[in-house]
């Protein structure tokens, strides 16, 4: 019925037009996503716990807001809020008086927490047999205003969030088109970047699961590069990285001012990628992506060509065998003066 798949960053959140320092709170969240899937015709309803808690010194008053959201870019899955008077994005536009906020067994959208304590809350969400299938994104945010007592009247707002996905089913066949699937033409060496680029074409989120299979001039496996799920919501794109470039982000040391970027920094700055980390290369290569788009698939694949060429590698072979070659000779002449 439910499962946890990313981590959603802490939302700090500035709705005043007043003077306003953003500050963060020591305040946690868990779980951090709802993943929820309702199926009708039968009436259906569940219930999910959200814990909240104050690490502070102080009591804290929360607000909950509720935000839609929607992808901001075509390639990190960063969101973007829409206004709080937004028409809902779905089939039902009543869908959040479905759902509820409960404090205990009352409805609630304020909520005290004691210092050094947390609060248990349920989100409930229940539908009707007629509900229509469709899905919905939003985030229950909890906000926090403080006034600092100054004669600024300074305002601090900050907030926490928890993303829900909410699935009312059944689903459809799932569908997805492969955007791009690219890498550079020609490579003198390793690691090699993939763009991998899915659009969700199905009226639900998908979950991908995939990998990258290299092979060689005779036709050998010779890499396989293991892709992170990501959730892409319905009619959106997003880039997929690799665990090679989580990997290669964690340790990647700062960049000097005086030191110009690798090709390989360049892309991996500029959207996600898939990096097969391998150093020699020599020859073409053929990589054949291939995703399955639920447990249940389907598939969805495509090969491309790239031409691996260490000119550097050569040119010092190249001077080596000069050396070695002009070496012999002079020891040649040597001998015969001798």
């Amino acid at each position: 019925m439910k499962r946890l798949f990313f981590t959603i960053v802490i939302l700090t959140i500035i709705l005043f037009p007043k003077e306003i320092s953003a500050q963060g709170l020591d305040l946690s969240v868990a779980p951090p996503v709802f993943e929820i899937e309702l199926k009708p015709p039968a009436q259906a309803k569940i219930n999910e716990t959200i814990t909240l808690t104050n690490h502070s010194s102080e009591a804290l008053e929360l607000t909950l807001k509720i935000r839609q959201f929607e992808p901001t870019s075509q390639q990190d899955g960063t969101l973007t809020y829409l206004p709080e008077n937004a028409p809902i994005k779905g089939e039902n536009p009543e869908i959040l008086s479905r759902l509820t906020i409960l404090d205990g067994d009352k409805p609630a959208s304020t909520f005290t927490i004691p210092p050094q304590s947390e609060k248990k809350l349920s989100l409930s969400v229940a539908v009707p047999k007629d509900e229509p299938p469709s899905d919905y994104y939003f985030s229950l945010i909890f906000l926090s205003e403080k006034e600092d007592g100054k004669e600024t009247q300074t305002i601090t707002s900050g907030g926490i969030g928890i993303n829900v996905l909410l699935t009312i089913g059944p689903k459809t066949r799932a569908s997805a088109v492969i955007e791009e699937f690219s890498a550079p033409k020609i490579v003198q060496s390793g690691p090699v970047p993939f763009t991998t680029r899915l659009t969700n074409t199905s009226r639900h989120f998908i979950y991908p699961k995939g990998q990258i299979l290299i092979y060689n001039m005779f036709g050998q496996l010779v890499g396989n590069v293991s892709l992170i799920p990501v959730n892409i919501l319905s009619q959106s794109t997003r880039a997929i990285p690799s665990r090679e470039q989580v990997i290669y982000e964690a340790n990647k040391k700062e960049p000097n001012e005086n030191e110009e970027q690798s090709f390989l920094e360049k892309v991996s700055s500029e959207h996600p990628v898939s990096i097969w980390n391998e150093g020699f290369l020599f020859g073409p290569y053929k990589a054949h992506l291939r995703l399955a788009l639920t447990d249940e698939g389907p598939l969805v694949e495509r090969d491309i060509w790239f031409f691996a060429f260490p000119l550097q590698a050569l040119i010092g072979i190249v001077i080596a065998i000069g050396l070695t070659i002009y070496i012999k000779v002079r020891l040649k002449e040597h001998a015969k003066r001798i």
